[in-house]
């Protein structure tokens, strides 16, 4: 395995998103690499095996060439930080590494690959280098990877012939003659590989192709073979493997080994690879822990009793269903220490559920789930719930939001919250792609527990919760409550180190239960209005696909990103703007050129706008109304952005479109789900601006603000050195494009882009703006550097976003960090702001006992479902809380609308 090779694909394959530890080192390489190695060993089942490493100084054919491999760029420091990584992965899978002074990996795969043949063995040699298919024989193949998510080929000697028109053995000529760009050999002048490749069918080699030069037709191409004849043969020299390099060891020492698990364990941990951990089984063997099973009513009195003196304790439910509206519990794991765990196991027999009224039985002749086998729901709720709803009593836990769900299914609520691990690991790290508890435990802890997919299996084999014995699921439960408990403790100490506490206590651990209450109520929708729209969009679609037949002149697919190119380069003759590794682009960005030129390529967007409309959401969102309620339940995600924003998925109500006129349109069709109510939006005005100038302290963007005065008109006057009154609308969308360019970090391409402006227009924008208002600019640099400083930026409230790559050599990643850096405590911000009103919102509606309730976030906007009687107070109360959430030094804005659908409302 060509080590050297298989490591910068791994790297580059993660280039824009790269794997970071907690730690804030790049990963990337070795989990790549990593999980090659094991495909590998899956697929080929290898006997012998060895990755071969570039010694990474000059070889022989440096000596030969100066310029060989010159312009090759230097390793890129991440990468080389993770080569010591991959020495210790080779050595904990017991695979050999190798390299040689004054060779390349290829010399020695070659030398390798002969030598085993010798011993009569068939080789694979894998590697991404065309070199090595020199080496290609009867019983040596070479295994290509990847780019991407593409298959692995294995070259054969057809297969080498198929692809370069020449037998493995003259596979040196032929680069000889046509050069090898990756390694700098020039090739001769004029001989491209096509040329290249009828010399070697024709003559066989370059010595007879020089020999017979006067046969060769084209003169170019001959006096180039003869004026560079000695360079062709240096060439050759050059790109020939080396077969008998110096190696001293038997071929036995390549043998596969088992690995080294528990070192291989250690390694995947600190590196945070948990699935790595998880798939090749190195958690270790499970010890015995210690539980009881609460069996009856009078034990469960007396835990109740205990937990209350207890100073807090964690609580892990077991749950069945996934969505909000269908999670319902099965049992309670609780910890007082990681010594000390109970199971509650509850009969649950649909009580409680959504729609229906607390108590309520399920039909006649629908068992129970576990009857018999735990304590009633009526009788847990009746014992627990005073326990529960108990402010003074801490309860820790991990993604709570699914007890809250639990809990509100059977008539009790969850209070005294005071740690969640999923959340506190967020805040800590909010760029890892996992926050879930076996993850966790094994980051933090350095413990592998199962989950319960690793209990029930998955797939159509997977057990039901009612053939699994109560003894497997209490042990279960019990341990992951004890996992709490020790991550509260590992947790804790982290939080306070960074100042993260106010946040944590006051905005994130509240906030859980505000989202499983919106999550619970849902979202209605106006089924015959989604109907008749969708029957309105295909008809305008079927319109539209007949105009695109005839501008086309042929019928073909729209939706094939390959016919569309045929038709738009092949058959109309339109420019290629742009190429992507499947051929010709046909991207909005490229529609949108061509649209200059034809008129197709119009009619396309339009189609593609309303294509996606119709399936993305018309026609899918009347199938996620849940029949029990008659509402979307969606699912918002506290720990998934590295901003701090919520999002929202299954579905994601969040997308709903805004913009355009059929795709505003769709907001008609989001109703109230009762008689007697009305939806209530709340939208914050231009907040991101306002927190810009609250963090610049800008003196006339302050002022424009306490004036109540319209920024991007102003921001217009300024630029375009106008009286407002005089500002168009064109120049208020130009200033506004700017106002939001420079909170993103656009630079002049990207404004001259958005603007449709030439870069020098764009740039003498930028220069006018930061001239009206210098201190914006001056808390822009001095953000930068402090970030770089510091290797994080943060929000108002302390929420810190790590930016390792603030000082990356590499220029692209790094003022993508910088853009982030601005970014991020304006984004953040705003989303601190509207989670602590959404917080404060949600204690006003129910200690006022106010009939109504909040249904959805999208990022600056609330929604509302409110009686009409209490429309008034409740619109009242929403402006009093997000008017106030945070002490800014400008005025919040709030525009509050009210009407029969969400379109009405906004």
């Amino acid at each position: 395995m060509d080590g050297s090779a298989l490591v910068y694909r791994a790297y580059f394959a993660f280039i824009n998103n790269p794997l970071r530890s907690s730690r804030g080192e790049n990963t990337s390489a070795v989990f790549g690499f990593t999980n090659t190695l094991l495909k590998l060993m899956r697929d080929y089942d290898p006997r012998y095996w060895a990755v071969v490493f570039d010694t990474g100084r000059p070889t022989f054919r440096h000596e030969q060439f100066p310029e060989y491999k010159a312009s090759r760029e230097e390793m890129p420091d991440d990468l080389r930080d993770q080569l010591p990584m991959v020495r210790e992965l080779l050595d904990a899978m017991k695979i050999t590494a190798l390299e040689a002074e004054g060779y390349e990996a290829d010399d020695i795969m070659a030398t390798l690959a002969r030598r085993a043949r010798e011993e009569g063995m068939e080789v694979v040699l894998v590697s991404p280098d065309k070199d090595l298919l020199q080496a290609v024989d009867e019983g040596t193949f070479v295994l290509y990877p990847p780019r991407g998510a593409g298959d692995w080929v294995l070259y054969d000697e057809a297969k080498v012939k198929d692809k370069l028109g020449v037998p493995p053995g003259s596979v040196a000529e032929l680069l000889a003659l046509a050069g090898d760009s990756i390694d700098d050999i020039p090739g001769l002048p004029g001989i491209g590989e096509k040329t290249a490749r009828d010399l070697i069918q024709t003559f066989g080699s370059i010595e007879d192709a020089h020999t017979r030069a006067d046969e060769i037709r084209k003169k170019s191409v001959r006096n180039s073979l003869v004026e560079h004849y000695d360079d062709a043969l240096l060439f050759r020299e050059l790109v020939q493997l080396c077969t008998d390099v110096p190696i001293v060891l038997d071929l036995e020492d390549l043998a596969a080994q088992p690995f080294e698990g528990e070192r291989l364990r250690s390694l995947f941990v600190r590196l945070e690879f948990m699935s790595l951990v998880r798939e090749l089984g190195l958690g270790g063997e499970e010890e015995p822990f210690a539980y009881r099973v609460v069996a009856g009513r009078d034990e469960l009195a007396d835990l109740v009793t205990l937990l209350k003196e207890s100073g807090g304790f964690a609580i892990r439910p077991l749950v069945r269903g996934e969505r909000p509206e269908e999670i319902e519990l099965v049992g309670l794991g609780i910890a007082t220490d990681p010594q000390r765990t109970w199971y509650v196991p509850i009969v649950c027999e649909g009580v409680g559920g959504i729609g229906t009224a607390p108590g309520s039985p399920v039909p006649p002749g629908e068992p129970g789930l576990f009857e018999g086998r735990g304590l009633p729901v009526e009788e847990v709720r009746e014992l627990m719930s005073p326990l529960l709803a108990d402010p003074a009593v801490p309860k820790w836990g991990h993604d709570t939001k699914v007890l809250h769900h639990g809990l509100m299914r059977c008539g009790a609520e969850l209070a005294g919250l005071a740690f969640d691990s999923a959340v506190a690991s967020y805040l800590l790290d909010p760029s890892q792609r996992s926050v879930d508890l076996q993850t966790q435990s094994l980051r933090l802890l350095g413990e592998s527990i199962p989950g319960l997919e690793e209990l029930l299996g998955k797939g159509k084999k997977a057990l039901s919760l009612e053939s699994v014995e109560v003894d497997r699921l209490a042990e279960h439960c019990c341990r992951e409550a004890a996992v709490v408990v020790r991550l509260r403790d590992h947790l804790q100490p982290a939080l306070a180190e960074r100042e993260l506490p106010h946040l944590y206590q006051e905005v994130e651990i509240p906030l859980i239960g505000v989202l499983a209450r919106m999550e619970r109520c849902g979202v209605a929708i106006d089924l015959d209005f989604f109907a008749e729209m969708s029957a309105r969009l295909g008809k305008e679609l079927e319109g539209l696909v007949g105009s695109i037949y005839e501008l086309a002149g042929t019928t073909f697919n729209i939706n094939s990103p390959k016919q569309l190119a045929d038709i738009l380069f092949d058959r109309l003759g339109l420019p290629v703007i742009k190429r992507t590794k499947t051929g010709r682009s046909t991207d909005v960005e490229v529609l949108e050129r061509l649209a200059e030129e034809h008129p197709l390529p119009e009619k396309l967007l339009h189609y593609r706008s309303l294509f996606k409309l119709k399936s993305t959401y018309v026609d899918a969102l009347p199938h996620l109304v849940d029949p029990r309620t008659g509402r979307i339940h969606t699912t918002f995600n506290q720990t998934a952005t590295e901003t701090g924003r919520l999002s929202s998925s299954s579905p994601n109500l969040q997308n709903i479109p805004v913009r355009g006129e059929e795709a505003g349109e769709i907001r008609r069709g989001f109703v109230p789900g009762e008689a007697g109510y009305l939806l209530l939006a709340a939208d914050y005005s231009q907040i991101e601006l306002r927190i810009v100038a609250h963090l610049s302290r800008d003196d006339r963007m302050v002022e424009t603000f306490v004036n109540g005065e319209d920024i991007h008109t102003i921001t217009a006057a300024e630029i375009f050195d106008l009286d407002p009154s005089d500002v168009t609308p064109d120049h208020r969308r130009q200033a506004k494009v700017v106002n939001f360019g420079i909170i993103y970090g656009m630079g002049p391409y990207g404004l001259a882009k958005q603007l449709d402006i030439s870069p020098g227009e764009a740039s003498d924008f930028i220069s006018s703006y930061f001239s009206r208002y210098p201190k914006v600019n001056e808390w822009i640099e001095r953000t930068i550097d402090e970030a770089r400083e510091r290797g994080y930026t943060t929000t108002l409230m302390q929420r810190r976003r790590y930016l390792p790559d603030i000082s990356s050599r590499r220029r692209g990643m790094r003022e993508y960090a910088e853009r982030t850096a601005i970014n991020t405590p304006v984004q953040g911000t705003a989303a601190d702001l509207i989670k602590v009103a959404m917080i404060n919102i949600d204690r006003e509606l129910r200690s006022r006992d106010l009939r109504a309730s909040m249904i959805l976030q999208v990022h600056d906007e609330l929604l509302f479902e409110v009686a009409e009687k209490d429309v008034e107070e409740c619109s009242g109360l929403v402006r009093t809380q997000m008017e106030s959430p945070l002490p800014l030094s400008v005025p919040i804005a709030v525009h509050i609308g009210v009407g029969g659908t969400w379109f009405e409302a906004h």
